[in-house]
């Protein structure tokens, strides 16, 4: 954080590191536990934030060994017609494609590397029925709606 972002701590202000973003300033509080943190709900009420992972960012966290692993248990996936994820383990523990390199650990590597895919997602997922539309709407009876017009008029002679 400190190689991209001027940082500052003052303990005789507050036990807090401060951030300093080009459009705004991110306070990292002290917790019990002796750590830093950061909660992004107790940001301010009109600010919108989003919380994204993408490949990049998981793509940091593994070797490019791990990486390439991942492509290939892609292709598999999108060469046996997009299985699903507990078909797939299935095919490949009882042994079905020859002389395949893929374990059951890679497809998991993969799902936490890659994630889902969303074609798939979108292909496979139903439409749910909507909750029907109820009428609630009744009749007041015009003696109340009356009644109430006198509730609220200033002056009680009219009523």
């Amino acid at each position: 954080m400190v190689d991209k972002h001027h940082v500052t701590y003052d303990l005789h202000k507050e036990d807090a590191f401060v951030v300093h973003l080009p459009t705004k300033d991110i306070k990292f509080k002290h917790s019990i536990n002796g750590l830093y943190y950061y909660k992004p709900t107790e940001i301010q009420q009109n600010v919108k934030m989003q919380l994204l992972s993408s490949l990049e960012d998981n793509k940091k966290f593994y070797s490019a060994q791990q990486f390439e692993y991942a492509k290939k248990v892609c292709n598999l996936y999108h060469a046996l017609g997009h299985p699903s994820i507990p078909d797939m383990k299935a095919i490949i523990r009882m042994n079905m494609i020859t002389n395949n390199p893929i374990t059951t650990k890679d497809i998991d590597l993969a799902e936490r590397i890659i994630g889902p895919d969303i074609g798939t997602i979108k292909g496979k997922t139903t439409r749910r029925k909507p909750i029907p539309v109820v009428d609630d709407m009744i009749d007041i009876p015009y003696e109340l709606v009356q009644l109430q017009e006198c509730n609220f008029n200033i002056r009680w002679d009219d009523c």
